[in-house]
C-alpha cells in the first residue's frame, strides 16, 4: 500500500460524508458525483535532508468540488482543519511525522457544468521505508 492509499483510508475514516470510491477518489476526479474530493501525489523529496535521515517528504494535493464556491471552500477547509499542523499521525502503514498546508485552500476552476473546485497542497513528512 502506498502513502497515498494510506492518506485516502485516513480521510475516508476521519471525514464524515466521504467514502472511498463513491465521492473520495485518488488520482482521478471523475465527472460524477457533483460533490467530490480527489487526492493526488504531487511529488516531493524522498531524501530531503540526506540519505541518512529516516524520513521523506511528499506533496499531497487535495481537490474539493461542489456546486457553489462556498460549498467547495467549506469542504476544503474541513480537510485543512483535519490535516494542517498535525504531527505524529499514523495513517495505515505510514508514520507521519508532521503535515502542513502549503497555502490556504484556493479556487482553481469552474468546470463545464459550472461546478467549483478548490485545491490545497500539503507537505507530509513520513518515516522513510524506501517504497516511494
Amino acid at each position: 500500500m502506498s502513502w497515498l492509499d494510506d492518506v485516502q483510508t485516513y480521510l475516508n475514516s476521519a471525514l464524515a460524508g466521504y467514502t472511498s470510491g463513491t465521492n473520495l477518489f485518488k488520482n482521478t476526479l471523475p465527472d460524477s458525483p457533483a460533490v467530490a474530493m480527489c487526492i493526488y501525489d504531487a511529488g516531493g523529496n524522498p531524501v530531503p535532508h540526506g540519505a541518512n535521515v529516516p524520513w521523506s517528504e511528499h506533496v499531497l494535493e487535495v481537490r474539493n468540488r461542489a456546486a457553489s464556491d462556498s460549498a467547495a471552500a467549506s469542504a476544503a477547509e474541513s480537510v485543512r482543519a483535519l490535516l494542517d499542523f498535525k504531527d505524529t499521525v499514523t495513517m495505515g502503514s505510514s508514520a507521519v511525522r508532521w503535515i502542513r498546508a502549503d497555502s490556504p485552500p484556493y479556487f482553481i476552476e469552474r468546470d463545464p457544468k459550472n461546478r467549483v473546485t478548490y485545491m490545497t497542497r500539503y507537505v507530509l513528512q513520513r518515516t522513510r521505508d524506501n517504497s516511494y
